[in-house]
């Protein structure tokens, strides 16, 4: 990023691949790992060539060709499973098409089911993709911004083929921000991961938030996770304020959703939502207990959808929009959206 060494050797294997990696490819020399983790290091540093990522792409295509879904995803190691950015993430809807799903149920988390430890390990063979493979390669398209359908489906599929086996927390949430980000709809992927979703423990802030953005972004109606997750929040106490915020936003997304399919559950939705949930983030907002300052941490855009979340579910947290409003009078950047959207927010509740 930016320049030096690391630019410098970057820029030569990017050469490299581009040159050697159409032979590489027809040789099927890549293995699954080696694919992900070179388009996880190339995002990283910031490389959005698009022959590099359509290279990897279609290597990766050859390799889950020649994949058999007999063979058991193993379990995660090496490259730690890579979460969707931790800044608040509004950057496009990902549209869906066909009936939404229904996934999960209301439970708790953690009933019947722990993510993988890292410390078990399976033999597996060249063609074989463990979850991490899978959800960094995801990440990493869906971040540069590839234009690869077919690449995310192969993937989606042959995870679902072997049940999702290996999929920890990490690995649920972030293959599943992946595709709403790309803008893939697949609801028996969404469906299968709600339903594991709500049997694991586990879970990290960032994930919780991450996840629950997926399905309000495509609009997948998982009613049991989004209770289930309502229900884990007084457990989870490392929320900070941009992971709060898209966590509201997630809810009030979803269940202006509800309402808008006619929905008999739309009224549930808000009453799980403005009594229970919004209410606790209100509290942590304001207590100043989260491991940044509250709202100095967020940026005007964030700050606007923080309030209008809380005009949606049609709730009024009188602390909260004090201390919004006295910060808002500090703050710079505003772009015209984001002050249209505070104002009419202030306006509604």
């Amino acid at each position: 990023r930016g320049g030096g060494i690391a630019a410098v050797v970057f820029r030569a294997f990017e050469q490299a691949l581009c040159t050697r990696g159409a032979s590489w490819c027809a040789s099927c020399s890549f293995a699954p790992r080696e694919v992900s983790m070179l388009a996880w290091s190339f995002v990283k540093v910031g490389v959005r060539t698009e022959a590099l990522y359509a290279l990897l792409a279609e290597a990766a295509l050859k390799i889950l060709a020649t994949s058999h879904s007999s063979t058991n995803l193993s379990p995660p190691n090496l490259l730690p499973a890579t979460s969707a950015p931790s800044t608040s993430s509004f950057n496009g809807d990902g549209k869906g098409g066909g009936e939404r799903g229904r996934g999960g149920r209301v439970g708790r988390f953690g009933e019947g089911v722990s993510p993988p430890s890292s410390s078990r390990h399976a033999s597996h063979s060249a063609t074989e993709w463990t979850a991490p493979d899978v959800t960094n390669l995801l990440w990493a398209m869906s971040t540069a911004a590839v234009h690869a359908p077919t690449l995310y489906l192969a993937l989606v599929e042959y995870s679902l083929d072997l049940g999702l086996v290996s999929f920890g927390p990490a690995e649920l949430s972030t293959a599943v921000w992946a595709l709403a980000k790309a803008g893939i709809p697949h609801d028996a992927f969404y469906a299968a991961v709600a339903a594991k979703a709500v049997k694991m423990n586990g879970w990290s802030a960032h994930d919780l938030s991450n996840l629950v953005w997926a399905y309000a972004t495509t609009g997948v109606l998982a009613e049991g996770l989004f209770a289930a997750v309502a229900a884990e929040m007084p457990r989870v106490t490392s929320f900070k304020p941009k992971e709060l915020v898209r966590l509201l936003w997630s809810y009030a997304t979803a269940g202006v959703r509800a309402e808008g399919c006619n929905s008999s559950e739309g009224g549930r939705w808000q009453i799980v939502t403005a009594d229970a949930l919004f209410s606790l983030v209100s509290s942590r907002l304001t207590s100043g207990s989260l491991i940044n300052h509250p709202l100095t941490a967020l940026d005007p855009e964030e700050v606007s959808r923080l309030a209008w979340a809380y005009a949606t579910a049609r709730v009024r947290p009188n602390a909260l929009f004090s201390l919004v409003a006295q910060q808002v009078v500090s703050m710079e950047g505003w772009a015209v959206g984001d002050v249209v959207r505070l104002v009419c927010a202030f306006a509604s509740v």
